[in-house]
């Protein structure tokens, strides 16, 4: 029989390599059936980041505007196959908070 000390650290140290050894088996696992992107496309965060900023510009233009047409009803037949537009309100139209958020967006990558 082991004598009582080297029992607890025999016990320790068994179960420190039990544990790695299941994180080593589960991460094994996760590499070989978990799908992972490796990489992404520069031009996907790209437009991602210019259609983010575009949303942001306009709630903001948007945000303070009266409604002067109730009339819009975008389930009507009409406004179905209407494009989207492209336009983007400058800067200038725009709460300076705001724009120093867009330019701490626009530096970041």
């Amino acid at each position: 029989m082991i004598p009582f000390s080297y029992q607890n650290s025999l016990i320790i140290y068994l179960n420190i390599r039990l544990v790695q050894l299941r994180l080593a088996y589960w991460t094994r696992g996760l590499r070989l059936f978990t799908p992972t992107v490796q990489y992404v496309p520069l031009s996907s965060i790209t437009e991602n980041k210019q259609r983010n900023i575009r949303n942001i510009k306009l709630k903001d233009f948007f945000h303070h505007r009266e409604k002067k047409h109730n009339d819009y009803d975008p389930k009507a037949f009409k406004n179905l196959f209407t494009l989207r537009s492209t336009w983007v309100p400058s800067l200038s139209m725009l709460e300076k908070s705001t724009v120093q958020a867009i330019a701490g967006i626009s530096s970041s990558y």
